[in-house]
């Protein structure tokens, strides 16, 4: 059964997300302060956390921001606000996803099904047909996804781990940020559009959400350049999209 930890302060929206869970089978726990959260949090053993931005003691981004120094566990966040600077610095920070209330649980649930699939070790284990014969005949024994491994340079992805490593260093970054590297990796000078990029990587219509993708591809950008000055491989292809380029490894 998977575990969800709900950090929210509202108890009406609490109750109601809690007896979807438990309807949906998941086990739920429940914090309603931000530092009480962060220490739960912190204590580990979760799927995925459902996260208020407007908590007491300690807000839902800085709690967000404390996570991420140790964790990549995935984050949804819930904001009263349908401004743009909130749900930017959300992802800026670290978050998967954001849903802006009032929500309905349907909804929130769906978002929460589609990022837990796409991070489960079952998920993760699965090879998934290529999408056309252009990608089909760029596969090589170096992109193996059935055997798990993708090599590019001194870029190595463990699928079934869930690692990616540049020479010796483990490459820090979020459940969204590995799945869209995959993508990308996997199909080196093969151009995506933000479009594309969502629906693979959330699995629902990205119409609308290349502002998102852009903030994820920007921080993993910034973590590939951490763990390895001047690495790269991520190109801008003005008006079309991404694609991971080869040549810049």
């Amino acid at each position: 059964m998977q575990k969800l930890l709900l950090i929210e302060d509202d108890d009406k929206i609490s109750d109601f997300i809690i007896k979807y869970a438990l309807s949906e089978n998941y086990e739920i726990l429940r914090e309603s302060d931000g530092r009480s959260g962060l220490e739960t949090v912190l204590g580990g053993g979760f799927d995925l956390i459902i996260l208020d931005i407007g908590l007491p003691g300690l807000s839902g981004l800085q709690l967000c921001r404390e996570l991420r120094k140790t964790s990549g566990v995935p984050v949804i966040f819930l904001t009263a606000k349908d401004e743009e600077i909130d749900k930017v610095l959300a992802l800026e920070i670290g978050a998967d996803d954001y849903i802006t209330k009032p929500f309905s649980p349907r909804e929130l649930f769906a978002r929460i099904k589609a990022i837990l699939r796409r991070t489960s070790p079952v998920a993760n284990s699965i090879s998934k047909p290529a999408s056309n014969a252009a990608e089909a005949c760029i596969k090589s024994p170096a992109r193996d996804e059935f055997a798990g491994l993708i090599e590019a340079g001194p870029l190595k992805i463990d699928i079934k781990r869930r690692e990616a490593r540049l020479g010796g260093t483990v490459v820090s970054l979020t459940y969204t940020q590995f799945e869209i590297l995959k993508k990308l990796a996997s199909n080196p000078g093969i151009v995506y559009s933000r479009e594309e990029i969502y629906i693979a990587v959330w699995g629902e219509d990205g119409e609308g959400m290349s502002r998102t993708v852009d903030v994820h591809i920007k921080h993993l950008r910034q973590a590939l350049a951490e763990a390895r000055e001047g690495f790269t491989p991520i190109v801008s292809v003005r008006g079309a999209g991404y694609k991971f380029e080869e040549n810049s490894v």
